[in-house]
């Protein structure tokens, strides 16, 4: 029954870009601008999927949780957008928005890869510091202390969703808490289903 109902569905997509594409290049050969402009503007936004490279309607996608509805393909999402997926409206409450971070062990261009993160997600006021593999040549457990300790940071936890993140927050010392809504499985009982749920345990 689904399977059907997922054809259905691409197949009206793919009738309404071909039913907006033809009414596009009618209006742009047509007799006046008013009418051109009037089918520019009723044409929906697309976006090319780059692992099968159909054109597919962004508001299907965005509807399909931003993923190709021709190929299964997921499509990266901006940190606002998997927010506003996983918590409910209007429930997410930024916290530790005080904390701020600062480079006592004096990585090469440090402040420059905080302040470009900063400013690509445009969450300058949640994203305080970050550290990985590529600066510290380190598993992933030894950079959660390292921004622990880097951040005055006493009681932390993890929220991941591998079992990579659950072994690397047990290595490190820290509370593991297994986000479903993510890829991976993990044997744990201290889950989550959606980000808001974080409030509750």
């Amino acid at each position: 029954m689904k399977l059907f109902k997922k054809k259905d569905k691409n197949i009206e997509a793919e009738e309404t870009l071909a039913k907006n594409a033809e009414s596009a290049k009618t209006a742009a050969d047509g007799k006046n601008a008013g009418a051109a402009q009037e089918a520019k503007e009723d044409v929906p936004e697309t976006i090319v999927c780059p692992k099968c490279g159909k054109t597919v309607l962004k508001s299907v996608v965005k509807q399909h949780k931003y993923v190709c509805y021709e190929c299964n393909y997921y499509f990266r999402v901006r940190a606002k957008n998997r927010i506003r997926m996983v918590s409910d409206k209007e429930a997410f409450e930024p916290w530790f928005t005080e904390l701020t971070t600062g480079n006592p062990l004096n990585f090469p261009e440090y402040e420059e890869k905080i302040a470009k993160t900063q400013e690509k997600t445009g969450l300058s006021e949640y994203v305080k510091d970050l550290e990985c593999y590529g600066n510290t040549g380190r598993q992933k457990d030894e950079n959660i202390r390292i921004l622990m300790e880097r951040n005055h940071v006493k009681d932390a936890v993890y929220v991941g969703d591998t079992m990579g993140d659950y072994k690397a927050a047990k290595k490190a010392g820290i509370p593991f808490v297994f986000a479903e809504y993510g890829f991976g499985e993990v044997p744990t009982d201290v889950k989550i289903q959606k980000f808001a749920q974080l409030k509750e345990l």
